[in-house]
């Protein structure tokens, strides 16, 4: 006789996503591809899918994250799958396809990079020149390679969906050509990559502003950053949707 296994409630797989989001941080970081990165990184997709089904309305959704417990990077990293997931559905790209590759370059987009590296640049500067007062040259060289080396260790998975290893590549591009590693602009930039690069600053904006979040100041601190192709687009729908 076949037991059925009880269904985890949606805050538990969020909890046990996390655990396994700071496993592959920890594996990717320090072994890079492996067949056991590549279980655990499936598993915590497979998680993370079943989490955005029962995902609650935005507003609920950023109120409950509770970023401020645990390793930082591992949750930053556990809780991009559903903004980015919140943000596709906003722009009618809604699909099973899309969620998995959202879950997957959201698991994997940090895992090579340095927690003091991050945190540096993330709460601090946004220029990556200024980092030279605050990290040394092997650290800054991590920061700026950690898209790359991320998304070569994606692109050894079996069956990656396409597009993920582009998307995890290009998290740190911007609409005006300022990113890195590329420099590359709003016109050579991936829709997806655009949804997942906003939904990354929306992620990072929250936390430091948990507090007092309003939609509104975000998209007013962004609005002459996101002034072109689909980050407009995304900026002017995010400006629409109306966050329950």
């Amino acid at each position: 006789m076949l037991v059925q296994s009880k269904a985890l409630p949606s805050e538990k797989m969020i909890d046990v996503s996390d655990e396994i989001s700071f496993a592959i941080q920890e594996m990717a970081g320090s072994f890079g591809f492996s067949e056991e990165l590549e279980q655990i990184t499936k598993a915590g997709i497979d998680l993370a899918l079943k989490a955005i089904q029962s995902s609650p309305p935005l507003k609920k959704l950023l109120k409950n994250l509770n970023l401020e417990s645990g390793n930082y990077l591992a949750i930053h990293s556990s809780r991009l799958p559903y903004l980015a997931n919140h943000l596709t559905k906003m722009m009618g790209w809604d699909s099973e396809s899309t969620a998995y590759k959202m879950a997957f370059a959201a698991l994997i987009h940090d895992s090579t990079l340095d927690f003091n590296v991050h945190a540096s640049y993330e709460h601090g500067s946004k220029k990556v020149e200024d980092l030279n007062c605050m990290l040394t040259a092997s650290e800054i060289e991590n920061f700026v390679q950690h898209t790359k080396k991320a998304a070569e260790i994606a692109a050894q998975f079996r069956g990656v969906p396409p597009d993920v290893d582009m998307i995890i590549a290009q998290h740190h591009e911007t609409c005006g050509g300022t990113g890195f590693p590329y420099k590359l602009n709003h016109t050579r930039i991936a829709p997806l990559s655009c949804v997942f690069i906003i939904a990354h600053e929306l992620l990072i904006y929250y936390e430091s502003h948990s507090e007092n979040f309003k939609i509104e100041d975000f998209i007013a601190l962004k609005q002459d950053e996101y002034f072109a192709g689909y980050f407009k687009k995304i900026l002017v729908e995010l400006a629409l949707f109306k966050i329950e």
